[in-house]
């Protein structure tokens, strides 16, 4: 029933903070299993659930299943087994371990049984294990989450809409706390003050991220398909907070993200981060994306690992200027008449037309706004003129125009329409 290994979870958080983990279940809609295992609950906790998360093809939430609800402060080792149905409609599913309190608590031997006969789909493959775990000191984890990559589970929680982290981009928040992004420049900004952080993304597969450690470009993360967790830094000096930048370098053609939480070294704490008083919104097509910029060269075909949106004109304007950036720009888009980048402009999510962006909401509105499109409308060459410029810039403005009326109200932000031909530098 595991998508891969089960494993052991373990979860701490600290001043009555609240916590979420979980380990992806094979999804089979409408299947019947039986969960079991052991956990063991040590601090102060107002709330401790063992509970089934399951999510339709959009990652709407379609089902919870609480499967255990154990004594919240025994420091016993404590056994379940509870039945669960999944739901027609589910696409995805969770094992979860949702918390609020202070303290750490553990799950172990879990096993998941199918079938009428109750045959055991998959033992748990512990990576910590309740022995191990009945010695440890019980503010450290001790066990992890199988992830693609083996990392070092790390042991303070953070969940993913903790105030003190900031989102820069459109973001729709999902019930479980979760965060998710589809266009190509979201990023996830926060202030850690500790020697190691990891991040727990979702995703199909292809997306990669690009990490920036005090506003220095650090590794690129290639995400691997499903819910794991993934080092952003390690060995950072603990005398001094650190800023820390994830960006989503892909663009939305390769499928929406998820950010389900953060870990912190031991010790590690969060400041909050405070949004930056410049604002630049791009909107655009290939160019603006970044669309094949990492290619060696132009005979490259296009691919996740050709593109990369941290090294656009946008973001390095913004980081030059020091201002908040969002991109909204998709390969290929036209402006008129069909296949237009206005159809798919005002969401949030641009394969999902009823999450709808509220500036106002998001209490986010840029000082400058660029539009630089018209490229696609004009790529098998204009009869008018020689090198289309002129209807390009025409178009642009009345696109211009258009998303002024609709949506900037703001009359201090300055809209500027570009056109230019793209070069090999940055």
């Amino acid at each position: 029933m595991f998508r891969e290994g089960a494993a052991s979870l373990a979860l701490a958080t600290q001043g009555k903070a609240s916590g979420f983990v979980h380990q992806l279940l094979e999804p089979r809609p409408g299947g019947k299993f039986t969960i079991s295992g052991s956990v063991r609950v040590q601090g102060r906790f107002e709330q401790v659930q063992i509970a089934v998360q399951c999510f339709d093809g959009n990652w709407q939430q379609v089902q919870w299943k609480t499967v255990f609800t154990p004594s919240r402060s025994t420091g016993d080792w404590q056994s379940f087994s509870a039945p669960v149905t999944l739901t027609n409609s589910t696409v995805y599913a969770l094992l979860g371990l949702s918390l609020t309190g202070d303290g750490t608590v553990w799950l172990d031997e879990v096993n998941a049984a199918s079938g009428s006969n109750g045959r055991a789909a998959v033992e748990a493959e512990s990576t910590g294990g309740r022995n191990q775990a009945r010695s440890a000191n019980s503010g450290t984890a001790p066990g992890s989450i199988t992830t693609a990559k083996q990392l070092r589970m790390l042991p303070v929680m953070v969940r993913a809409d903790d105030a003190r982290l900031r989102y820069v981009g459109r973001f729709q928040r999902l019930d479980n706390g979760a965060m998710r992004c589809a266009w190509s420049h979201s990023s996830l900004v926060m202030n850690v003050r500790g020697s190691a952080v990891n991040v727990q993304v979702g995703d199909g597969g292809q997306n990669r991220l690009q990490v920036f450690i005090d506003h220095q470009p650090g590794k690129i993360i290639e995400l691997q398909n499903g819910t794991h967790w993934y080092n952003l830094a390690e060995n950072l000096s603990t005398d001094r907070t650190h800023r820390v930048e994830v960006i989503r370098i892909t663009e939305a053609l390769f499928g929406e993200l998820t950010f389900g939480g953060v870990q912190l070294a031991e010790g590690g704490l969060l400041e909050a981060v405070q949004p930056l008083s410049r604002r630049i919104e791009i909107i655009g097509d290939s160019i603006s994306a970044g669309y094949g910029n990492e290619a060696a060269s132009q005979n490259d075909k296009f691919s996740p690992l050709t593109q990369n949106a941290a090294l656009t004109y946008g973001s390095i304007a913004s980081r030059a200027l020091g201002a908040e950036v969002h991109c909204i720009a998709w390969s290929g888009k036209l402006l008129w008449p069909n296949n237009t980048l206005t159809e798919i402009y005002d969401q949030v999510l641009p394969n999902q037309k009823d999450v709808v962006w509220n500036p106002a909401q998001a209490g986010w509105s840029p000082d400058v706004i660029v539009i630089n499109l018209g490229t696609n409308d004009f790529a098998g060459g204009n009869p008018d003129e020689e090198d289309g410029c002129g209807p390009t810039l025409i178009l642009s403005a009345g696109f211009a125009d258009n998303i002024h009326r609709r949506r900037f109200t703001q009359p201090s932000a300055r809209c500027s329409v570009m056109h230019f031909r793209p070069a090999r530098t940055h």
